[in-house]
């Protein structure tokens, strides 16, 4: 028999996953009309807060068994899936690949708009799609995602909302590995109940499911010490978002440099073959890398800055090498001070280089941000955390139907606040002679 505890502990943590499981119901009843739908959704995802808190934050006795994790996690994403997208349409980008890719056509080639694809346009997908007139910007196995999502589901919202749902339970799996190994049982369950991934992953079926499930099973095999496997895995999550990109020099220490050759040619491999075809794959992600912002901080208050002296036009394009140099500076550094051989100094710093390359840039969607909460949930870090519960502020933007500075300083105002107090104990303490102690 169960201790009493665990018992206690399971009937509460089901009680956390009904009140999420209301919630994600409740995505069926937002109000039509875009000012107020935006206001009740951001609303919703700051109460669906609570859950996830409290699986992670409230200590009672016992513990969660797998199954119950699983089972809530499951249930909860399910419920998501036959949402209306809110605010989302690159769902029907990766539909339109699928498309693109079962007509013998290349969509690095040509974009949507293009005279070569006019057969392909219909009245219901074509006029859904953004930017249009830009080649897709996603790397091969995403795309090789989307072809494969053509062929079992169609062209099905629902089916690609399916699959991003099981590479987001699949996390949550292996959360739970990882949380057994470096003393964080709560982690999975606060991970399973959290509304960023919720909603973009499972509701918005946002490839970027798929990047994080691979990165964080590099992270685990990393600790098992399967590193030709955990690089291979990294090479997977860069192949469907090239963010992990960034975590190469950080790995590369704890992994050796010999494994960071194979690395790149996981990596260049399929591009290396769409370059032997004669078709240049960088078009989509070279535009929108030059030209979208969104919801930026660092890189606003560079632009700012520089527009004090120049034209705001040129203010933008000196922000990014800017900010280029100030990331590749900071991950230097990162990978510097880490200790290869000490599994949280190593995911700490590839927290801290993705934490790093979000503040810093251009565009910081919703669902980029979610990119740091396995690891800041492992790790208890506290502003990669803050920024997970407040980064759904930035859809008032459709409640303005423009840019809100005011909601962007509520936004980043706990994250900024959150990283420096972090840095002043960690002065104090080097300062005090202590050793550094795990954050949890």
């Amino acid at each position: 028999m169960a201790p009493l505890a665990t018992r206690s502990f399971t009937r509460w943590y089901l009680a956390l996953a009904a009140v999420s499981l209301a919630g994600v119901v409740s995505y069926n009843f937002l109000p039509i009309e875009q000012r107020h739908r935006a206001a009740a959704f951001v609303a919703l995802q700051l109460l669906l807060l609570a859950p996830a808190a409290g699986a992670l934050w409230l200590r009672p006795g016992g513990r969660i068994p797998l199954a119950v994790i699983l089972g809530a996690a499951a249930l909860v994403r399910l419920a998501c899936l036959p949402s209306d997208l809110i605010f989302e349409n690159d769902v029907f980008r990766y539909l339109w690949d699928g498309r693109v890719w079962a007509a013998h056509l290349n969509p690095y080639q040509h974009a949507p708009s293009s005279p070569e694809l006019a057969g392909l346009v219909d009245e219901w997908l074509f006029p859904q799609i953004a930017y249009r007139q830009v080649p897709t910007p996603y790397p091969p196995l995403a795309e090789a995602l989307f072809a494969g999502a053509r062929g079992l589901f169609g062209e099905d919202v629902l089916g690609l909302q399916a699959i991003m749902a099981a590479f987001d339970l699949g996390t949550v799996v292996l959360l739970v590995l990882l949380g057994r190994a470096l003393a964080v049982p709560r982690a999975a369950a606060a991970y399973a109940l959290h509304p960023l991934v919720l909603k973009e992953f499972s509701q918005a079926a946002h490839v970027d499911a798929a990047a994080v499930f691979f990165l964080v099973l590099a992270a685990l095999l990393m600790v098992r010490k399967r590193n030709t496997w955990a690089v291979s895995c990294l090479a997977a999550a860069t192949l469907v978002k090239m963010f992990p990109i960034v975590l190469l020099p950080v790995l590369g220490r704890r992994v050796g440099w010999k494994r960071v050759l194979l690395y790149g040619a996981l990596v260049f491999a399929p591009f290396a073959v769409l370059l032997a075809m004669g078709v240049w794959p960088f078009t989509g992600l070279e535009t929108f890398a030059r030209y979208w912002i969104f919801n930026p901080s660092v890189y606003d208050l560079v632009v700012r800055a520089i527009g004090l002296i120049v034209p705001i036009e040129r203010a933008h394009a000196l922000a990014r090498p800017v900010c280029a140099l100030v990331i590749a500076g900071g991950i230097a550094r990162l990978t510097w001070k880490v200790s290869p051989g000490d599994d949280r100094s190593v995911l700490r710093a590839m927290l801290a280089a993705i934490l790093l390359l979000l503040l810093c840039s251009p565009a910081a969607n919703p669902w980029y941000v979610a990119w740091l909460l396995p690891f800041g949930l492992l790790l208890g870090d506290r502003a990669a955390l803050a920024w997970t519960g407040t980064a759904s502020l930035a859809y008032l933007f459709y409640w303005a139907g423009a840019d809100l500075p005011a909601s962007r300083v509520v936004e980043y105002a706990p994250v900024f606040a959150l990283l420096a107090l972090g840095a002043w104990r960690r002065r104090r303490r080097d300062h005090a002679g202590q050793s550094p102690s795990p954050e949890v």
